[in-house]
């Protein structure tokens, strides 16, 4: 970022606004924050967007209850995230709006979050969505800390979601939705709505905000890091999220496979996420079973432990 301008410099020698001043975010969204619900704590922010634990005032009126903690449960239950925009380029919230919309989540594929509410059309755009109350990939991996490489199931855990996931959107009719922005603090571990594996969280990929739908009548550049996406680079992404936890022992002859099949360099033309399942899918489930002993599980569940969402402002938000 440049440095900011001296108070002595004259105005009119100072440098003009640049792309990156935009990036910075306006006071004015918390004037715009949505009345219908009220803010619990912080859950996230990005580029253009900030992101709250919420709960809608209808709910907490439906709930019935006092600042009790005995009815915490019941409130957790009720808990949505509310995204706002809060810089020029908050135009990412109608785009993930609009790509959620095509979604529509289904029990066979818990892999996203669902949209309950939004409304584009203000200065200041918001969403709101169902809440996954855990950790990101990253903040998993940091509280794994050098046990990264003991929790080898993991590894081939997140090889069969993160796949599941992708595919489910890769092959979307009439043309394949592409996340757009992969990276492990866009995937969340949720270890308390539901757990497909006993014992292991379920992944979920958030953030749809430079989603797109690859149109294979649009003309494709290999080279280029800018847009037409392709499912082939969505893929590659995928690759090198799963070699960040891939460097060790059977996980480490698992990237080593892949590589045999799509290339040293994860070649474009050569990899999709649905042929990475159906070559290597029952490889991992094996895997995963091998490896998820009773010792393994207990150190992903430690490292999952660590509470995201605080009681006490819980409580403040009910007694609103």
């Amino acid at each position: 970022m440049k440095p900011k301008a001296s108070l002595s410099t004259p105005p009119s020698s100072r440098s003009p606004p640049t792309r990156q001043n935009n990036l910075i975010p306006d006071e004015q969204w918390q004037e715009s924050w949505p009345d219908k619900f009220v803010k619990i704590q912080p859950a996230g922010s990005g580029i253009s967007s900030i992101a709250y634990y919420a709960i809608s005032r209808q709910a907490l009126a439906g709930l019935q209850i006092h600042q009790q903690e005995e009815h915490l449960p019941s409130i957790k239950r009720k808990i949505c995230v509310v995204k706002i925009g809060h810089n020029a380029l908050r135009d990412g919230i109608a785009n993930e709006v609009k790509h959620l919309r095509l979604i529509k989540p289904a029990p066979a594929h818990p892999f996203f979050a669902e949209l309950l509410d939004a409304n584009t059309d203000l200065e200041h755009p918001w969403l709101a969505t169902t809440a996954i109350v855990g950790q990101t990939l990253h903040d998993f991996r940091a509280n794994l800390g050098p046990r990264v490489d003991d929790a080898q199931c993991f590894f081939f855990h997140l090889f069969i979601q993160l796949s599941a996931a992708l595919c489910f959107l890769h092959e979307m009719q009439p043309f394949p939705l592409l996340h757009g922005d992969l990276h492990d603090e866009n995937v969340m571990c949720d270890f308390q709505r539901r757990r497909d594996y006993e014992g292991l969280p379920n992944l979920v990929l958030i953030d749809f905000g430079s989603a797109c739908v690859q149109d294979w009548g649009m003309e494709y550049e290999a080279g280029e890091e800018t847009r037409p996406y392709h499912i082939g680079r969505e893929a590659c992404r995928f690759f090198q999220l799963l070699k960040e936890w891939g460097r060790r022992g059977a996980a480490l002859e698992f990237v080593g496979e892949i590589m045999e099949v799509c290339g040293e360099e994860m070649e474009v033309e050569r990899c999709s996420c649905t042929g990475l399942w159906q070559r290597f899918g029952r490889l991992a489930v094996e895997q995963r079973e091998v490896y998820a002993t009773v010792e393994v599980l207990g150190i992903v569940e430690r490292a999952l432990r660590v509470e995201v969402l605080e009681n006490a402002a819980l409580i403040e938000a009910v007694g609103r």
